[in-house]
């Protein structure tokens, strides 16, 4: 049985390693993708500029790390760097049922996309 905590040295898996590739991305939420890609082991899934009447927020869905606890390290790290900044944002962690890892959303209005990729890069900057 494949253990979900525990996924590169699984056995039947192959070791992973982090590629840098181009994405699309929705025009408005590209400055938070790229800001988010400036930390080395994440990976962005998916993104939404927002604007609509049923998902107002911007947002962009990620992993980071090995495991749920990686990802929650870095969400609680992540939330205490930006814990300054003037406008709304919202981090969550998100574990689907069936699934064995949880994902990460950062949702942020789409006015505040720009400030708070600059925030993001900042931070990310700091850190490296």
């Amino acid at each position: 049985m494949i253990d979900p905590f525990d996924p590169p040295t699984s056995p039947g898996r192959h070791e992973q390693v982090q590629v840098r590739v181009n994405a699309s991305a929705d025009r408005a939420v590209a400055p938070l993708v790229e800001a988010l890609a400036q930390f080395d082991s994440l990976i962005s899934v998916e993104s939404c500029q927002g604007g609509e009447p049923d998902a107002p927020d911007a947002y962009v869905t990620f992993r980071v790390g090995e495991t749920w606890r990686d990802l929650g390290c870095f969400l609680a790290w992540l939330s205490s760097a930006l814990n300054d900044q003037p406008y709304r944002y919202r981090l969550s962690l998100v574990w689907n049922n069936g699934a064995f890892t949880p994902w990460a959303q950062i949702h942020v209005p789409p006015a505040s996309v720009t400030p708070l990729a600059a925030a993001i890069r900042s931070v990310a900057s700091r850190a490296s």
